[in-house]
């Protein structure tokens, strides 16, 4: 088992409506355990985004996961790609981990998206 966060970020339409979606379809995960933290719900203005981005509504998910880190980062893709977001722009939600196990970057870094010691840190 492994203690994972996952940030999520939303600009597009209902933002809070979005997250919430996003939230639960990461909730309802077969391999997400408890104990389960979100963390308040914070407006950041964009970055690297095109200039008419609107403002993003952000958060974070920690969770214990019992499975392959490459099976959750494929459902996180697929959740993200139901609520449809083009790289680089507005989005309707985005996903990335915060943090995941150190043993887990070191095993997958490339496939899990790490690319610095800094990024793996548990």
């Amino acid at each position: 088992m492994m203690r994972t966060a996952v940030a999520l970020g939303s600009n597009l339409g209902d933002r809070l409506a979005n997250s919430r979606s996003a939230r639960k379809a990461i909730l309802d995960l077969p391999n997400v355990k408890p104990p389960i933290l979100s963390s308040a719900i914070y407006e950041t203005d964009p970055v690297g985004c095109e200039p008419e981005a609107g403002k993003f509504l952000n958060a974070v998910l920690e969770f214990d996961y019992e499975g392959d880190p490459l099976d959750l980062l494929k459902n996180l893709k697929e959740i993200e790609s139901a609520l449809a977001r083009p790289p680089n722009h507005p989005r309707n939600i985005s996903r990335a981990f915060t943090k995941i196990r150190a043993s887990t970057t070191r095993r997958y870094p490339a496939r899990l998206g790490f690319t610095g010691p800094n990024e793996n840190s548990a």
